[in-house]
């Protein structure tokens, strides 16, 4: 059927013609895809869209709602805790009744879960629609960091990790393994799985949780940040690496980019992008596919205190007590600069075409053959 299709539009074309059209369609396809990558690359550029510059806003923790409607901003200086109105940073609510050292939303959005600075006082749950607290969990030793996740709500505290059950915020696990004085909780997509990464001055060793059974497992030694895609783990580092391992622990690659401590990482939501903030004062974006550099953000120029991504956002915390707010290119992939060096990836990358050139070719050496024969 192809080849009689092939006939009746091309009957003349003999093997030496077709042979030019398969190298004319390969470089056209080459071209067209060379084209779109570098026009993508130009309009998918990060800009700094505001510079949030309030009075020693000491912002060392941050926290977008999944929605991307609000923004949590900690004031360390007088320690509150900031709601900022994303569609003009203006702020929605003033929470000076709770902590503010670190906070997590629900995957709903429906909660906020706060931890303050101080022992004796306590971890809250925030119900979202009127900013009020419906729950305090009183913390004997020192507060460290909160998750939250579709099922639990983890809380790093002094020596201990507390995991609470979200249905009624009854206790449901006590982790012990885990060595006290955490610098970061957070979640797995799926939920299977929750990083810790111990203070620095602690040693910093970086461990992988598994939900539901809560065995603990050291998978790095010397850790800061930390971020979940759906099937990689960054870890930021203070050797001034960023680490890559899999759900199994196992290390796969290493960023070597930043020139200083590599204090945040955060996948952006596709997970196509990771940013790590560095204490060298830049923000580094690295596409998840290679785990090549697209793109250097200079912007604060100071040490970075946290980076959080929301679908349109970046937000960057930085010690000149600012925040700095990018835009994030929502309406695509992320930054993905492939420039297909090798032919094979640019086919890989577009099978429709393979198939394409394969009923090419099958209709070359059908023709190829019915030439043989009616020459005979």
């Amino acid at each position: 059927m192809v080849d009689n299709m092939i006939n009746d539009i091309f009957p003349r074309l003999g093997r030496k013609e077709w042979a030019l059209i398969m190298i004319f369609l390969l470089i056209v396809f080459t071209t067209i895809s060379a084209y779109t990558v570098t026009v993508k690359a130009e309009d998918e550029e990060f800009s700094l869209e505001e510079k949030l510059d309030y009075d020693n806003l000491d912002a060392r923790s941050m926290s977008f709602h999944p929605s991307g409607d609000y923004l949590a901003v900690s004031d360390d200086d007088v320690r509150d805790l900031l709601i900022l109105d994303t569609s003009d940073w203006s702020t929605t609510e003033r929470l000076t009744e709770t902590g503010s050292k670190d906070f997590d939303f629900s995957p709903s959005g429906d909660y906020l879960a706060t931890t303050s600075h101080s022992s004796g006082e306590s971890n809250d749950i925030i119900e979202t629609d009127d900013w009020s607290i419906i729950e305090e969990k009183p913390i004997e030793g020192l507060p460290y960091n909160v998750a939250l996740s579709d099922q639990y709500f983890a809380s790093g505290e002094d020596n201990n990790l507390e995991i609470y059950n979200k249905e009624d915020w009854s206790p449901e696990e006590t982790i012990s393994e885990v060595p006290e004085n955490m610098e970061n909780l957070e979640f797995s997509p799926c939920y299977e799985y929750l990083g810790a990464t111990i203070n620095q001055s602690h040693g910093g060793d970086v461990y992988l949780i598994e939900v539901g059974t809560w065995e603990s497992e050291k998978i790095y030694d010397n850790g800061r940040g930390l971020a979940f895609s759906d099937d990689r783990i960054a870890v930021g580092s203070e050797d001034n690496s960023v680490p890559i391992f899999d759900y199994e622990g196992t290390q796969l690659d290493k960023i070597t980019t930043p020139t200083n401590d590599a204090k945040e990482v955060d996948f952006c939501p596709n997970y196509n992008n990771l940013a790590i903030g560095s204490l060298d004062g830049y923000i580094y974006i690295h596409e998840s596919d290679n785990w090549d550099q697209v793109e250097t953000l200079t912007d604060p120029e100071t040490a970075v205190y946290d980076v959080e991504f929301s679908s349109s956002h970046l937000a960057v915390s930085s010690w000149d007590d600012n925040v700095y707010i990018y835009n994030y290119p929502e309406e695509n992939d992320g930054l993905i600069l492939t420039d297909y060096d090798d032919p094979t990836e640019f086919f890989l990358d577009n099978p429709i075409i393979i198939v394409v050139m394969v009923l090419i070719l099958l209709a070359i050496v059908s023709k190829s053959k019915k030439d043989d024969v009616d020459g005979g």
